[in-house]
């Protein structure tokens, strides 16, 4: 390998560097970083125990209160009410028997109002089915017409149903 061409002036500098002997250093890093840790620290060193100390202090009496309490003291009294049995069923005012008028004008005092469904449905749920009343077998009605049953693989059927 050749040998480098130095300047007379850096081989000077050079020389006089490696005649220098480092000097120990004044600062301690580890001490120097443990300072600042403590300089960086807030003084409040006394807020989380004391919060910790009170919350233990609070649950060790409500624990005691709840163990040393006194068994509660079950007072029952029985009080007897007599209570008469109605004659007959109470029947809501929409099927009193109060007389109506027919279309001649004159009163029928045995055909009631006539209820809808559901007055009839709170009426069976109140007082029961024995409380409905009598259907009225002489009144005319007209029949009911059947209503088909249908698949719907039968749509062929129904649409020959619609048209005659």
């Amino acid at each position: 390998m050749p040998e480098e061409a130095h300047h007379p002036e850096l081989a000077a500098t050079e020389a006089a560097l490696a005649s220098l002997a480092p000097l120990p250093g004044q600062l301690d890093r580890d001490q120097l970083m443990f300072r600042a840790g403590q300089a960086s620290a807030t003084r409040r060193h006394w807020l989380w125990p004391a919060a910790t100390s009170a919350i233990a202090l609070l649950s060790t009496g409500l624990g005691l209160a709840l163990v040393l309490q006194p068994a509660p003291q079950q007072i029952t009294h029985v009080v007897y009410v007599p209570v008469e049995a109605p004659s007959s069923p109470t029947l809501p005012l929409a099927y009193s028997e109060s007389p109506s008028t027919d279309a001649t004008g004159s009163q029928s005092a045995e055909r009631p109002l006539p209820l809808s469904s559901y007055q009839l449905e709170q009426l069976a749920l109140r007082f029961g089915v024995e409380a409905l009343p009598e259907t009225q077998s002489g009144e005319a009605r007209e029949p009911l017409t059947p209503v088909p049953i249908l698949d719907r693989r039968d749509s062929n059927k129904l649409l020959q149903m619609d048209n005659p």
